[in-house]
């Protein structure tokens, strides 16, 4: 079974959000949207963890679209990060988070 996480269309550039309870799962991150959107997934183990400060968040993955009939924008991982994170770097873009179970 699939839990949706993030689903956020058209996200400007600069826009974060994070969701806590994420460990023990595996993870699709997905994004869409004009060439050279990019977006960062990052993960943490802290207690109280601030979107804000880099020090607090290691990276995941950070995807990029390079080109117009580029279809490859996602990518599966799994890990045991208590909270998760994404950013988008350039926008605007679709950014989308499933999580599955993983034990």
């Amino acid at each position: 079974m699939s839990y949706r996480l993030f689903y956020q269309e058209g996200a400007p550039t600069g826009t974060k959000e994070m969701k806590i309870q994420c460990i023990s799962a595996i993870f699709g991150w997905q994004i869409q949207g004009p060439v050279g959107v990019k977006v960062r997934f990052s993960g943490t183990n802290r207690i109280n963890p601030d979107v804000d400060n880099p020090d607090h968040w290691l990276p995941i993955v950070e995807i990029e679209k390079k080109a117009a009939n580029d279809q490859e924008l996602g990518h599966t991982s799994g890990h045991s990060f208590d909270t998760i994170m994404y950013e988008v770097l350039q926008g605007p873009a679709d950014v989308m988070v499933s999580s599955g179970v993983a034990g």
